[in-house]
């Protein structure tokens, strides 16, 4: 990951850069992604359960339909101007967004620090916004800023000393031939990563390299993303070479409100760490680095399917790039 000036790369266009290769000379693709983050401290007490990522969409979902509709808050179904709207490309099932991702993810954190008197705790947010929602960036900061400031209904009358910044991370999609990383790596799943296979949920058991770059291509395929063909096929054929290492991987099991059908659902899925030796698996690398920044899965616009790619020794830290698919980040 290298930090270049927004001047001199364009790190504020909205649009995907797409320059066609040679024979010698690979295609180049990147894809700006935006995001907000918000930063706050909570006060009087401490929501219980871990992933509340469904809490923090519903909030931004409320906000956003206040901000955005004319019509009074009226039910989306049979709206006359339901086919021009935000919201329901956002948030509502729609013909033109049937069988698409949800182009934003949004990823709460809460950091508990001890203390000798009480334990006070610290509030990250992360919304991340995907090509197709660029061009109402306006909209969804505003919304976001608010949403944070409100809180879900549990968190009412906690958050205080919020602050915003925003920054563009740009992803590199070029196909690569040269090896990104030297020695293992280290995969951490740090949000339920929720799969299925024929209809059946991927286990930790079950779950392998292939399996991730699958829902990986799938993922970023649904979100519209530019990826060279000629990636994903040498991704899907060194995926199926690999193996992960000294996997400490379980099943997480929470549980989240939906509102669409007013009840409280299970939401279970694997998390844990695993290791991988990519050295000679650059596309593959690639993929994954793609994914650490869409998340994975069932449920990745509310941040579920999180993972993150490290060294997995202190020996390889020194030779091994933090993000090299994060091509520059620009506040």
């Amino acid at each position: 990951m290298t930090m270049t000036s927004p001047a001199r790369s364009g790190a504020n266009d909205s649009s995907c850069r797409v320059t066609f290769g040679t024979a010698s000379r690979p295609a180049v693709v990147e894809v700006p992604v935006r995001r907000f983050i918000a930063t706050a401290t909570l006060s009087g007490g401490l929501a219980s359960q871990r992933y509340q990522g469904s809490a923090w969409r519903g909030k931004f979902a409320q906000v956003f339909k206040r901000l955005v509709c004319v019509l009074r808050h009226r039910p989306c179904a049979g709206c006359p101007l339901e086919r021009v709207c935000l919201y329901p490309r956002l948030f509502g099932p729609t013909e033109e967004t049937a069988g698409a991702a949800r182009p934003f993810i949004i990823h709460p954190q809460v950091v508990v620090e001890p203390r000798e008197d009480r334990a006070t705790a610290r509030l990250r947010v992360t919304l991340s916004v995907f090509p197709p929602l660029l061009p109402a960036l306006g909209y969804l900061g505003r919304a976001f800023e608010q949403a944070v400031a409100e809180g879900p209904d549990r968190y009412r009358g906690l958050i205080g000393n919020v602050r915003l910044e925003e920054e563009t991370v740009v992803l590199d999609l070029s196909a690569r031939a040269a090896p990104l990383w030297a020695g293992p790596v280290a995969v951490t799943f740090e949000t339920p990563l929720r799969l299925r296979l024929k209809g059946d949920l991927v286990v930790p058991e079950r779950l392998t390299p292939a399996m991730l770059v699958h829902a990986a291509l799938r993922r970023a395929r649904a979100l519209g993303l530019p990826l060279p063909q000629e990636l994903a096929v040498a991704a899907r054929t060194q995926a199926m070479r690999l193996a992960f290492d000294r996997a400490h991987l379980r099943w997480c099991e929470t549980r989240r409100y939906s509102s669409r059908q007013d009840m409280l659902m299970a939401f279970g899925g694997v998390v844990g760490r695993a290791e991988l030796d990519l050295t000679s698996a650059a596309a593959v690398a690639s993929i994954l680095e793609v994914a650490a920044i869409t998340h994975l899965g069932k449920g990745a616009c509310m941040g579920f399917g999180r993972i993150a790619l490290h060294p997995a020794s202190v020996a390889a830290a020194a030779t091994a790039p933090p993000h090299p698919t994060v091509l520059r980040q620009d506040p």
